[in-house]
């Protein structure tokens, strides 16, 4: 009879990352993530790995009690911690993030990184002959460069327009997934049924680049969407249904900030794009000065 609830795992070098110098609730929050995370695809659109959360559900989830008396962290508190896990896993060795974060207006969509390495049983068959089965020193080096290749850039890529990326034929979204997001961000606008043509024009957008394959890329779209008074119905009687979006030219002019409020109460996808490639320069050109080496992240 098997144990209810499943299993999540934990790496022993666990005990040799920076999150064992923070305070109780960075671990506790590491874990609690790891054990609300979807373990298969599909759950609220979600891929396997991510899992949608706010700020007082995380409260809540890492209160404890001092006899009769609850104590619930502050939202710094929180704001705090999960923004650690986003940055550093061992901090002061540059050796990746553990989470990704994508805020919508109704919370947080939290992707656990390398979620398919670390919760993979088979990764952590015996190798080295060692006690414990464990890598070898050399063994865990290897992986932590590899990781690092894999996480460049992984959390909150840039949105770019059409020809951003390589073409991607086999997606891992599917068009329900965006559809699910759409319904979520934006339920002002009209309710879309999972059509032959919306999911076609799904499909399409996606492949013309690889970045557009992750739903958080689809959550900073809608936001985007929804900071426009004109898309969103605000200034006259129409808006902007899915449909609409993704059509082929529809979507390009969202990117490229063409019905961004003139007020400046926001910036175009392009323009917060941009913004991310200036900011970068001068963040390496500031670390060249000093003598640490490029790109720390």
């Amino acid at each position: 009879m098997g144990i209810k609830g499943g299993y999540i795992l934990l790496a022993r070098k666990i005990t040799d990352s920076g999150i064992m110098d923070k305070p109780p609730l960075y671990f506790k929050l590491w874990v609690w993530m790891l054990e609300q995370a979807n373990h298969k695809r599909g759950y609220r659109g979600l891929d396997r790995g991510q899992f949608f959360t706010t700020i007082d559900e995380m409260r809540e989830a890492m209160s404890w009690h001092v006899g009769y008396r609850k104590v619930t962290p502050s939202k710094k508190e929180i704001r705090s911690a999960y923004e650690w896990l986003a940055r550093k896993s061992d901090e002061g060795n540059a050796k990746g993030t553990m989470i990704g974060t994508a805020k919508g207006t109704q919370g947080i969509v939290i992707t656990i990184l390398n979620y398919d390495v670390y919760q993979n049983p088979k990764n952590y068959e015996r190798h080295d002959g060692g006690e414990h089965g464990g890598n070898t020193k050399g063994e865990i080096g290897a992986q932590y460069k590899q990781e690092g290749e894999e996480q460049k850039n992984v959390n909150n890529p840039p949105l770019s327009p059409p020809g951003g990326g390589d073409a991607d034929p086999e997606p891992k979204l599917s068009p329900q997934n965006i559809i699910d997001a759409y319904h979520q961000i934006l339920p002002e606008l009209p309710p879309i049924k999972a059509g032959k043509i919306v999911r076609s024009q799904i499909n399409a957008r996606i492949k013309e680049a690889k970045e557009r394959d992750d739903l958080s890329w689809w959550i900073r779209f809608f936001e985007d969407v929804r900071a426009s008074d004109f898309l969103m119905g605000r200034k006259t009687d129409w808006n902007a249904a899915l449909t609409w979006l993704t059509g082929p030219k529809n979507f390009e002019k969202v990117l490229n900030g063409e019905y961004v409020n003139k007020n400046g109460g926001s910036l175009s996808a392009k323009q917060r794009h941009n913004l991310h490639v200036l900011q970068n320069f001068i963040n390496d050109g500031e670390d060249n000065e000093e003598g640490r080496p490029e790109n720390p992240r």
